[in-house]
């Protein structure tokens, strides 16, 4: 995925605002539900330690299908002096999983959106989907899951911090 070059690319359908032939700045765009969500909701923080905040569940219908999918979301990133409010993670992913989505963009979106809101090092967005239509038509392998990712930053520059990632993420103290 393209790196985005500003808040304004950020969207909440998989449409830009200028693809919808629309000026970003415009009175009335300046406050967007991403923006209403992050109001007052980054910290300026000395810490540069990986945070991860795991199983945000999510339920949806799969844009193509029209059949329900259900998951969970997990995301790590790496703090470059502010971090985000634990509670406004979830309601980024929230913004992201709309009442039809397709799991790869949304898994895209949410790391977007971290990452243009709070410009970490990195981050690293895992979303784990069980999606109906898998197990009741074609395939009908009702256990199968579908696993999508997206690293930005030092996690797709890095296989050694994506593998602490992993690590991290199958720690007993996070299972």
């Amino acid at each position: 995925m393209a790196s985005k070059s500003s808040r304004n690319d950020i969207d909440l359908d998989g449409l830009s605002w200028p693809a919808l032939g629309e000026d970003p700045d415009r009175e009335g765009l300046t406050t967007t539900p991403m923006l209403m969500v992050m109001k007052n909701a980054t910290f300026q923080e000395d810490h540069s330690e990986m945070i991860i905040v795991k199983d945000i569940e999510v339920v949806s219908y799969c844009q193509h299908h029209l059949v329900s999918f259900s998951g969970k979301v997990h995301i790590g990133y790496i703090p470059n002096s502010q971090v985000i409010g634990l509670s406004k993670i979830p309601r980024i992913v929230e913004m992201y999983v709309g009442p039809l989505s397709k799991q790869g963009r949304f898994t895209e979106q949410v790391a977007q959106a971290v990452f243009e809101t709070i410009r970490p090092q990195g981050v690293f967005v895992v979303a784990k989907g069980k999606h109906v239509y898998v197990g009741s038509r074609g395939a009908r392998k009702p256990e199968i899951s579908i696993n999508t990712s997206c690293q930005l930053g030092c996690f797709r520059t890095s296989a050694e911090m994506r593998a602490d990632f992993w690590r991290r993420m199958s720690l007993s103290l996070f299972n």
